[in-house]
């Protein structure tokens, strides 16, 4: 098959406008995971059999920028500390996507710091910022804020991920290599966007299918594998012909799992569903439509009628049938 590139036929999908979002979702969904794989110090002391809050109220009101959608922090979670109960911790988590590599970020991010800190510093809990990069450029990795002045000095440190790392750190590669946490799928999935970010919707496609059939091999519940592959759909955009051919392929990996995890393919039915129902109701308005003009047609037959119009000059000018012509004159001729 040809290389069905750009300009493929079919609808495509509108390309998000806040490309972080995939990963916003993978933070509140496997929010334990996520840290476990990216940050495990601070996973481990974080008691997860207590409530993790996930404060967008409070991220709204701590936001520095003045432009909606020109946020640094993705997420302000709120979970206690391991053997002390009565405390809490704040974490201020970022995610810096591809083409966004802010100059001021790390400015930015102490000043979520601080706004965080300052709100609840009455109760002296503790916050904590980190951030994830998923762009591709190797020398942006901001971690440090400081201030040096004489007599005074200021110091941010915060720990920082690169997802590009994964590929070119043989330490980081043999910890994707040989980790079974959700999160290896999400790595895998970001490093594979880059690699096809200019590749034609065959190749995506290709690429897509493969990571499928890979995430079904490490035994993630149902719930874990529709957040995958949302994020799968989410980071490598394909236009929406090549849903019935995703769905294949799930069908083909899920027959020897005995499972069904839908995706897109919801959508699909969604969508059929949508137009058979614009179908229906398009059918009903025109059938409607038609009668409420019918009845037009009659009252004008009646008017002539009542002006003395003969039969022949109606049926010319409403287009009634003879018959159905005198059954509306009241003396039935």
């Amino acid at each position: 098959m040809a290389d069905e590139k750009r300009k493929s036929p079919g609808k495509k999908r509108a390309p998000s406008r806040k490309y972080d979002s995939a990963w916003k979702e993978i933070i509140k969904q496997l929010f334990g995971d996520f840290l476990e794989f990216f940050f495990p110090n601070i996973y481990r002391i974080i008691d997860f059999t207590k409530e993790i809050q996930f404060l967008d109220k409070e991220l709204k009101e701590i936001d520095p920028g003045s432009k909606q959608g020109d946020r640094v922090a993705d997420a302000l979670v709120k979970a206690r500390l391991k053997g002390e109960p009565k405390k809490y911790i704040r974490l201020i988590i970022h995610i810096e996507v591809q083409g966004q590599q802010r100059p001021d970020f790390m400015e930015r991010m102490f000043v979520y710091y601080y706004r965080a800190f300052d709100k609840k510093k009455d109760k002296k809990t503790q916050v904590v910022s980190m951030a994830l990069l998923t762009d591709n450029n190797p020398k942006f990795k901001p971690n440090q804020f400081d201030i040096n002045l004489p007599d005074f000095e200021l110091l941010m440190k915060i720990p920082v991920v690169k997802i590009n790392d994964y590929e070119t750190n043989e330490e980081l590669k043999k910890k994707l290599e040989e980790s079974k946490n959700p999160m290896r799928m999400v790595v895998l999935a970001q490093l594979r966007s880059h690699q096809v970010k200019n590749a034609g919707n065959d190749k995506k496609f290709e690429v897509t299918k493969e990571l499928i059939r890979f995430c079904y091999q490490f035994g993630y519940n149902r719930e874990t594998i529709r957040v995958i592959l949302k994020f799968f759909e989410q980071v490598i955009r394909l236009p929406e012909i090549y849903d019935q051919k995703k769905l294949q392929i799930l069908k083909e990996v899920e027959e020897d799992k005995k499972m069904e995890y839908v995706l897109s393919f919801e959508r699909v039915a969604e969508r059929r569903g949508m137009k058979k129902g614009i179908a229906k109701g398009i059918a009903k308005g025109i059938a409607k439509g038609i009668a409420k003009e019918r009845e037009k047609t009659k009252k004008m037959a009646l008017r002539m009628l009542a002006d003395g119009f003969e039969l022949d000059m109606i049926t010319k000018y409403t287009d009634l049938p003879v018959e159905e012509i005198k059954k509306l004159s009241p003396k039935g001729n």
